[in-house]
């Protein structure tokens, strides 16, 4: 058995207890592994409870459409299936990856709704996602609110491991292009 298990799993509460039932050792020795047991008892419960606190904050942000600021000026884009509303999901990679501590997952052959608002409103006019040209639309191009939308049909599932770095551009007015990379996942739906 491994260090880690041993630490990490209910191993370790059992050998604990097994030295605690031990009738061999000193009162002074089983009192301190009994603490000892404890305190692993309310570590594992911290972490526990951290990770669902984690697990509940990435449902948020994900329910929420965590935006993504393209600039000072506030804009966000936002991304959600065309089906049936669910947003796009990300998954936090820490610094495993080139284009930032989180992955957007995206599954192939499938329609996705981008909208995308800035306040104060700014004019846009085309974005270019992951190799393709999408029309923005919008009822009034001073609302600073546009959506589009977007198919995944062909692109490749990535390999397990792999990210691809997806880019995002937006033609604002006459010529001014703004951008943003970051880490994508494509899966099979």
């Amino acid at each position: 058995m491994d260090a880690a298990t041993l630490v990490n799993g209910d191993d370790f509460c059992r050998a604990v207890e097994l030295v605690i039932n031990d009738q061999s050792l000193p009162a002074h020795l089983k009192a301190a592994m009994g603490g000892i047991l404890d305190v692993k008892l309310q570590l594992n419960a911290v972490i526990k409870r951290n990770e669902e606190l984690i697990e509940e904050n990435a449902m948020v942000r994900a329910k929420n459409c965590d935006s993504v600021k393209l600039s000072d000026a506030h804009q966000c884009v936002r991304g959600s299936r065309s089906e049936n509303g669910d947003p796009v999901v990300y998954k936090v990679d820490g610094e495993r990856f080139e284009g930032g501590t989180r992955t957007l997952k995206f599954a192939t052959n499938t329609r996705y709704r981008i909208t995308l608002s800035s306040k104060p409103p700014a004019e846009f006019h085309h974005m270019h996602l992951a190799g393709c040209d999408l029309q923005l639309h919008t009822d009034d191009p001073k609302s600073g609110e546009y959506s589009t939308e977007w198919n995944t049909t062909g692109i490749d599932v990535c390999k397990k491991g792999a990210r691809n770095n997806i880019g995002l551009t937006l033609q604002v007015r006459s010529s001014t292009v703004l951008g943003l990379f970051s880490d994508c996942a494509y899966y099979t739906a």
